[in-house]
């Protein structure tokens, strides 16, 4: 999935198997890193400027293979100098100004890093519902991520509260959880209200806090008392029609619920919703206003937000003529978006904020030196909407139906012979 990340007008974008330095969207002299492949003596730092480390090692990662790992998320310190990226092979690897200095691998991929305030520790999540805590810094052979939670549901987002005295996690059983931290043993409590998965939270606050969903709802939180403040349905704050892919397991399933009403039997399993979900939120900084990326919308949605009378607004669609992949905001409000054009072309946007909208500052399309982006890599939430189905009850309403048609069966025999079946009186006869 492709990424962007934006701190001190240093814009990062990770993308395949390399992450692009650029300068306030300015493509001049960017810094590519790419952590998994080896040039020269480079791979001791993993950055190099104005070309491709591939081009210099015929195309061959570390382990030999022809394509180099995938990243699959990447993370940044609050000051901009530390940089952490993991990829499909579990390896994390921690950069300082560019400079490789840690590196280790994971049990599992992650699905989100996260530092805390200072610095000082990296947050690493999976998708699994685990969440490591990471000493980075510190320079041991046996220095490992330590573990501070866990989920029995898949972990979809987590956040660090301002003081870094909570750790929010967001998971797929449409729970917020409230943990402190580091002793996330110790739960505040739960946020709970939405009727599908949790799949992106923003923090707006010291205990205020903002989350998306699958419901296709985003909602206004007291965090600290786990109370629910306001609430907005954003999808229908827009006209979105959703193409779902029809893969195999929903062909299937559809042939399943076909047979089932064919046959009077209510339908065991659901399917994907279709209502547009909450890709990805967040909320402006100093600012009682908040950014929504919808599913299957080509842009995002400016909200205010007013505590004291409970009440979200629409403000403004922020349009794009692009497929939007991935956005950020930094200290100024300025938004940058990656997107994918029509022509399978990278592509940023820069907008600035002003008098409570946005305004288009900067387009400017990226080669694919720089971000190679995929369609794969436009985010689809489908997976994440549950599936249930009763096995037990199908089972003894089918068996039943089998049962009757049987008796049936036999009944017709008996009226044609007057005894019992042909079959039957064939094994008869022979024994």
């Amino acid at each position: 999935m492709a990424s962007i990340l934006v701190e001190r007008g240093k814009v990062y974008i990770c993308s395949g198997s390399r992450v692009s330095v650029v300068d306030n969207i300015n493509l001049e002299n960017p810094i590519i890193l790419q952590p998994f492949v080896k040039f020269g003596d480079s791979h001791q730092n993993g950055s190099r400027q104005n070309g491709d480390a591939e081009s210099q090692n015929g195309g061959k990662t570390q382990n030999g293979s022809k394509e180099p790992e995938t990243l699959v998320c990447m993370g940044l310190s609050s000051c901009g100098d530390y940089l952490a990226v993991c990829g499909d092979n579990k390896k994390l690897v921690v950069y300082h100004q560019n400079k490789l200095v840690c590196e280790t691998i994971l049990s599992r991929k992650a699905s989100k890093l996260l530092f805390t305030k200072d610095g000082s520790d990296l947050i690493i999540a999976d998708k699994n519902g685990d969440i490591y805590s990471f000493k980075h810094k510190l320079k041991t052979s046996d220095n490992k991520p330590t573990l501070v939670l866990g989920h029995l549901s898949m972990l979809l987002d987590v956040q660090l509260s301002p003081s870094n005295r909570h750790i929010l996690t967001a998971d797929r059983d449409e729970k917020i959880r409230v943990s402190m931290f580091p002793n996330a043993y110790n739960i505040n409590n739960f946020c709970l209200g939405h009727t599908d998965f949790v799949s992106s939270i923003s923090l707006c606050g010291e205990k205020s806090l903002v989350s998306g969903s699958g419901d296709g709802t985003i909602r206004l939180w007291n965090f600290l008392e786990g109370l629910e403040l306001a609430s907005r349905e954003v999808y229908k704050d827009v006209n979105v029609k959703l193409d779902r892919v029809v893969d195999k397991d929903s062909q299937v399933l559809k042939d399943v619920n076909n047979d089932l009403k064919d046959l009077d039997i209510e339908r065991k399993r659901n399917e994907p919703s279709d209502i547009p979900a909450v890709i990805k939120i967040m909320c402006l900084y100093e600012k009682s206003a908040v950014l929504v990326h919808l599913e299957g919308l080509n842009g995002l949605l400016l909200y205010s937000i007013n505590q004291e009378s409970k009440c979200i607004s629409k403000e403004q669609l922020v349009d794009l003529k692009e497929t939007l992949v991935d956005f950020d905001l930094d200290d100024n409000n300025t938004l940058t978006c990656l997107a994918l054009s029509h022509g399978s072309q990278a592509v940023l946007n820069q907008f600035v904020f002003k008098d409570g909208v946005y305004a288009l500052e900067k387009e400017v399309e990226m080669g694919a030196h720089l971000a190679e982006i995929k369609v794969e890599d436009v985010g689809d939430l489908s997976n994440l909407h549950k599936r249930w189905f009763d096995n037990m009850k199908e089972y003894m309403d089918r068996k039943e139906i089998r049962q009757k048609n049987e008796q049936i069966r036999i009944e017709s025999f008996k009226s044609k012979s007057g005894d019992v079946p042909e079959k039957k009186r064939k094994v008869e006869t022979t024994s």
